[in-house]
C-alpha cells in the first residue's frame, strides 16, 4: 500500500514539472506562420523569433500602387531575431524589420539580394558563411546600427552602396581568393561617415587598399575614398590613371586633392560633395572628363575655382551653379586657364541706411541680410562699390570702414543674376562723430547744492564751543577700583537660571547631531530621494535588459519543480533504505 502511495507521489511531481515545461514553453508559442518562396515558409513566434525553412529563393513582395506588399503579413516590426536554415539559396524582402537585432544566415547562402536589408536600423553585427558569392545593392543602406562587417573570401560580386548610410561602421574587411571577380562601376561601399579605411584581403583577385583607399589590384583605378579618412590633403599616387564614378564623394575634411600627371581619366562625379574645397588643378596628361550636366567635379559649392592644364575642354557643373572664365564670360567648360565658380542670385534684403562712427567697420551680415540663391550665398558671389572712398571703403568681402565724416553710397550687385532676378541695391552710410556724452545724466546747476543750505562759518562750531580739555573727564572723575561691583554684587547662584528654565538635554542637539548635520538634513533628505530614483531606474533598465517579469518567473517556477522532483527521488530512496534496515 505504501508503495503505490510512493509511486503516486512520483507521478504527480513529475506532471507537475512536464506541466510547468509546457507553461514555460508557451512563452514562445507561435503567432503567425505563411509561404514566402516556392518551397519556403516561415513562422513567428511571440518571443520575435522567426525561422524560415525550405529551399531555393525567398519571394520578392508584388508591387501594388507604387508600393512592394510584404511577404511575411505584414509582421516585420515584430521580428527581433531571424534564422534562416539551410537550404535557402537566395534571400531578400527583409526591409523594414525595425525591430530587427540578428540574422543567422545559412551555410547554403548564395547572395544577398539588393534591399535585402535596408532600414533594418538596429541590426547589429552578423557572420556572412562561405559560401556566399554576391551582395546585392543598398543591401544593408540605413542599418545604423551596423559596427563591423568581413566580407568572406567566396563573394566575386559586389554592387553599388551596399553600406550606405551604415553612420556608426567602422570596421570592414573584403575578402577574396583567386578566381573570376566582378564589381559595380561605381562604388561599392557607399556614404559610410565612420569608416576610415577599407582593408583588403592580399589574396584579393581585383581589389587593393592603397593606405585604406580602395585600388584596383594593379592600383591604376581609384575605386573608393573612406569618407571618415581624416586627412586634410590627399596626393593621388603616381601610376593612377582613373579615378571612377562616384570615388570621392561627402569627404568634408578634405581641404586639398592633388592629382598626380599622368591621370587619364575622371568618371561621373568622381569628386563630388566635398565642401571643404577650395581648388583642384586638372593635370595636364588628362584625356577624359564626364561630359554632361554634372562633369567629374560636382557639388563642391566651397569650390572657388578649377584650374585645366589639359589640352581637352574640361566640362564643369553647370546645373546647380554658375562658371565664370577669367574675362568674366559665363562657361560650361573651361580651356586651359581658370573658371570660377559663383551662386546665381535672384533676390538681396540690404538695409538702406546704418550710421557708423569715424574709424568704425560693418560686417558684411551687418547690412546685407540675406541672399538669396539656389545655395548659400555670401560676400564672394557679390560685387561692393563705394561712392565715395574718401568717406567710406568696402572690401571684397564686403566689409565697410568709416575713413572720415561724410555719407557715401555703397552699392551691392550680384556677379551671377538669376533668372529675372535683381541686378543690384544700395546701402547709404553716414559717418557721425562720436555720441556727445547724455547731458541728462550730468548734474545740472539747479540741482547743486546752493550756497544758502551749506552751513555758514557762523553756524560751524567755532574753537571756543569745541570742548576744552579742562572740560574733559579727569582721572578723579573715572570710578576708582572701589566704585567697582564687588564680588558680593555679583548675581548670586540662586539668581542664575535653574536647571528647569534651561533646556533639557533631549531638547539640545546631541553631539552626533551637530550643527553642520543639521544644515545638511534636508540634502541627506534629497539624496536619498534621488537614490530612490536611481533605483527605480536601475530597476527599470535591468527589466528591459533581462525580458519580462513573466519570464523569470516561469523559471522560477521550473527551478522549483525541478528541486521538488530531486528531493522526492531522494526521499523514497531514503525511505526504502529505512525500511530494509528496520526490518534487519
Amino acid at each position: 500500500m505504501k508503495q503505490k502511495r510512493i509511486i503516486i507521489v512520483v507521478i504527480l511531481l513529475l506532471m507537475l514539472f512536464v506541466g510547468v515545461k509546457e507553461n514555460y514553453a508557451a512563452e514562445g508559442n507561435i503567432i503567425a506562420s505563411g509561404q514566402c518562396g516556392d518551397s519556403i515558409t516561415w513562422t513567428l513566434d511571440s518571443n520575435g523569433h522567426m525561422i524560415l525553412s525550405g529551399t531555393g529563393e525567398i519571394w520578392e513582395g508584388e508591387v501594388v500602387n507604387g508600393r512592394r506588399q510584404s511577404v511575411f503579413g505584414g509582421y516585420e516590426d515584430k521580428v527581433i531575431t531571424l534564422e534562416i536554415q539551410d537550404g535557402i539559396t537566395h534571400i531578400r524582402s527583409f526591409s523594414g524589420m525595425e525591430n530587427l537585432r540578428y540574422v543567422k544566415f545559412p551555410e547554403t547562402l548564395i547572395a544577398i539580394k539588393e534591399f535585402a536589408f535596408m532600414s533594418c536600423t538596429k541590426l547589429e553585427n552578423f557572420t556572412l558563411p562561405n559560401s556566399l558569392k554576391s551582395i546585392g545593392q543598398q543591401a544593408f543602406q540605413n542599418c545604423y546600427s551596423l559596427t563591423s562587417v568581413i566580407i568572406p573570401d567566396s563573394v566575386t560580386f559586389l554592387d553599388i552602396n551596399i553600406f550606405d548610410c551604415c553612420e556608426n561602421l567602422k570596421y570592414l574587411y573584403i575578402g577574396g581568393q583567386e578566381g573570376g571577380y566582378s564589381y559595380s562601376t561605381r562604388r561599392p561601399i557607399g556614404e559610410v561617415v565612420s569608416l576610415e579605411k577599407i582593408e583588403v584581403s592580399p589574396n584579393h583577385p581585383v581589389f587593393s587598399s592603397r593606405d585604406g583607399v580602395l585600388y584596383t589590384k594593379d592600383g591604376t583605378c581609384m575605386i573608393e575614398y573612406p569618407e571618415g579618412k581624416k586627412d586634410k590633403v590627399y596626393k593621388v599616387p603616381d601610376g593612377t590613371l582613373e579615378i571612377s564614378s562616384g570615388a570621392i564623394c561627402y569627404v568634408d575634411t578634405l581641404q586639398e586633392i592633388i592629382l598626380p600627371e599622368g591621370l587619364l581619366v575622371l568618371g561621373d562625379s568622381a569628386i563630388s560633395s566635398c565642401d571643404g574645397l577650395s581648388s583642384i588643378v586638372i593635370p595636364s596628361t588628362l584625356i577624359s572628363a564626364f561630359d554632361d550636366w554634372n562633369g567629374s567635379i560636382s557639388c563642391c559649392y566651397d569650390l572657388d575655382y578649377i584650374e585645366n592644364k589639359s589640352d581637352i575642354p574640361f566640362p564643369l557643373d553647370w546645373m546647380w551653379t554658375t562658371w565664370l572664365d577669367e574675362n568674366g564670360n559665363q562657361v560650361t567648360a573651361i580651356g586651359k586657364g581658370k573658371a570660377y565658380q559663383y551662386m546665381p542670385i535672384w533676390e538681396m534684403w540690404v538695409f538702406s541706411e546704418r550710421n557708423l562712427e569715424k574709424g568704425a567697420t560693418l560686417a558684411f551680415d551687418d547690412y546685407v541680410t540675406i541672399a538669396i540663391g539656389r545655395f548659400n550665398c555670401g560676400p564672394e558671389d557679390l560685387i561692393f562699390e563705394t561712392s565715395d572712398q574718401n568717406v567710406v571703403t568696402v572690401s571684397e568681402e564686403g566689409v565697410v570702414t568709416a575713413v572720415d565724416y561724410g555719407t557715401a553710397v555703397i552699392t551691392i550687385r550680384p556677379r551671377v543674376v538669376g533668372e529675372d532676378g535683381e541686378t543690384e541695391d544700395t546701402c547709404t552710410i553716414t559717418v557721425i562723430p562720436p555720441e556727445n556724452p547724455n547731458t541728462s545724466e550730468t548734474p545740472n546747476t539747479s540741482e547743486t547744492p546752493n550756497t544758502s543750505e551749506t552751513p555758514s562759518a557762523s553756524e560751524t562750531p567755532s574753537e571756543s564751543e569745541k570742548p576744552s580739555e579742562s572740560e574733559a573727564p579727569s582721572e578723579s572723575e573715572k570710578p576708582s577700583e572701589s566704585e567697582k561691583p564687588s564680588e558680593s554684587e555679583k548675581p548670586s547662584e540662586s539668581e542664575t537660571p535653574s536647571e528647569s528654565e534651561t533646556p533639557s538635554e533631549s531638547e539640545m542637539p546631541s553631539e552626533s547631531q551637530t550643527s553642520d548635520e543639521i544644515e545638511t538634513g534636508s540634502e541627506l533628505e534629497t539624496s536619498s530621494e534621488s537614490e530612490g530614483a536611481n533605483k527605480g531606474e536601475g530597476l527599470t533598465d535591468f527589466r528591459e535588459v533581462n525580458g519580462n517579469d513573466s519570464n523569470s518567473l516561469k523559471e522560477g517556477m521550473l527551478l522549483i519543480a525541478i528541486m521538488l522532483s530531486i528531493f522526492g527521488i531522494a526521499g523514497i530512496g531514503i525511505l526504502m533504505w529505512w525500511k530494509r534496515r528496520h526490518k534487519v
